[in-house]
């Protein structure tokens, strides 16, 4: 028996198999004698059809079976339990060519993962986003809280404002005449949203909220009730194009509530915040430690992003395209049971783009841990990660948990979680960070919008 491997792309591999047919023969005739004592048959005894029927009638399944495990049985030797290959992809079976008491020839493909040789960290540099919160932004929420929070009272001298919450009785009416329609009137009062739907469900009207539809009878109220008092009505004429078609109403004034809008005291604070803050600067303080909070998770992670993507361009990882195409295989079905083939070809390729850099990701990882395992070590427990104290030296310790190898699956995602965060964090203490402030990002942003907005479309492809 003969057999080759040899590398067809980047870190991809052919094992080429050929067997003579006599290195084959005694097998398949001991397969067949094994499986002749075993497989029942009309008309003879288990185990006793005569050698040469059962192989007139099954040699050829038996010969195939014998052939695919000792295809299975070279792969083992040769690949898996060798130090040279680190297979992430495959075996694939792509060709087996025989003929009974011929010879066989067969060919595997499978895919290694690269070998990543780590660059002067310190050449490396990422854009990262910063953010102080300011007083301006402490006093905006405090704001938007007062009006939040602000208590709306009866209303009864005076006309319905621009800020008030209005209880309307409707009633469709005649055009021409006014007269009211039988059955047509709301036994319930309408309370009214301008953005609710229009159905049955009783709604509300706040005058100060946004309109959706300028045509439709939010709006046609909110136009109409605009100074009138408790009591008083007004006619509403609504063109609905797509239902009943022209439809009149008489809206008449119900209630009246006007927002009160009150400071900030610590009554107002304590019965909303469930007495965690009983005063306004203890609220502000409550509210920064919020903002920061938030800023600090979303700086974080768009600080890890660019590390990544960092990195990324900076080694030139060959991740082999058969990996590519397992992982995006993989997140496909879980992402749809049963993906139509017109968008298969599409989804292969969406998927594959970013699945690519996240395994070219990995892999620069991995070599982060094995070229600076003590340095790691040391901040994954400061991190809290909890590591195992085994024994082994500290690069295989902190490979075991990378690898989620003998842990609890809880405790190991959590571990995983922590490594990552301490490779980040090392990572961002060797190269170069250049921070902007997140309110010059959005000028930068809004800047550019306004160019792409002014240019045509024909001249895009020069921006």
């Amino acid at each position: 028996m003969q057999t080759t491997i040899t590398e067809t792309r980047p870190h991809e591999f052919t094992l080429n198999i050929k067997a003579d047919s006599e290195d084959l023969t005694d097998d398949v005739d001991r397969a067949l004698r094994k499986h002749r004592r075993l497989t029942p048959m009309k008309g003879f005894r288990t185990g006793h059809m005569p050698l040469n029927l059962y192989r007139k009638l099954h040699s050829k399944t038996v010969a195939m079976q014998v052939f695919k495990d000792l295809v299975t049985e070279v792969f083992t030797d040769l690949v898996e339990e060798s130090d040279k290959y680190d297979v992430v992809a495959g075996p694939h079976l792509t060709t087996i060519d025989y003929e009974l008491d011929g010879d066989l020839h067969a060919e595997i493909q499978f895919a290694v993962a690269p070998k990543v040789t780590l660059v002067d960290l310190s050449q490396i540099s990422a854009d990262i986003m910063v953010h102080t919160v300011t007083d301006d932004e402490i006093d905006q929420l405090l704001a938007e809280y007062r009006w939040e929070w602000r208590e709306y009272v009866p209303v009864e001298d005076d006309g319905v404002g621009e800020q008030d919450f209005v209880l309307v009785d409707l009633q469709k009416i005649d055009g021409p005449t006014g007269l009211p329609l039988v059955g047509e009137y709301a036994d319930d009062p309408e309370e009214l949203f301008v953005d609710a739907e229009l159905e049955d469900e009783p709604k509300e009207l706040f005058m100060d909220a946004e309109l959706e539809d300028d045509l439709g009878l939010d709006a046609a109220l909110s136009h109409a009730l605009r100074g009138l008092r408790f009591g008083e009505s007004a006619t509403v004429t609504v063109d609905n194009s797509t239902g009943d078609g022209v439809v009149h109403y008489r809206a008449t004034v119900r209630e009246i509530k006007r927002p009160m809008e009150d400071d900030l005291d610590e009554e107002l604070i304590a019965a909303h915040t469930g007495g965690e803050c009983t005063s306004v600067d203890e609220f502000r303080q409550h509210l920064r430690r919020i903002k920061e909070t938030h800023w600090t998770r979303m700086c974080t992670n768009f600080r890890n992003e660019q590390i990544m993507l960092a990195m990324i361009k900076a080694h030139d990882v060959k991740v082999p395209e058969m990996e590519v195409i397992k992982r995006a295989s993989e997140h496909m079905r879980q992402m749809a049971d049963s993906p139509t083939d017109e968008n298969l070809e599409t989804l292969i390729g969406l998927t594959a783009i970013s699945i690519k850099d996240r395994l070219a990701w990995n892999y620069i990882e991995g070599a982060v841990l094995k070229d600076h395992a003590e340095a790691l070590e040391k901040m994954f427990t400061e991190l809290e990660g909890a590591v195992l104290y085994d024994g082994t030296e500290t690069g295989a310790r902190l490979e075991r948990i990378f690898l989620h190898r003998d842990r609890e699956m809880e405790q190991a995602e959590y571990d995983r979680k922590a490594l990552q965060n301490a490779v980040f964090e090392f990572l961002a203490g060797q190269i170069q960070l250049n921070e902007h402030d997140i309110r010059d990002i959005h000028a930068e942003l809004r800047q550019k919008q306004a160019e792409w907005a002014s240019v045509e479309p024909a001249d895009w492809s020069t921006h």
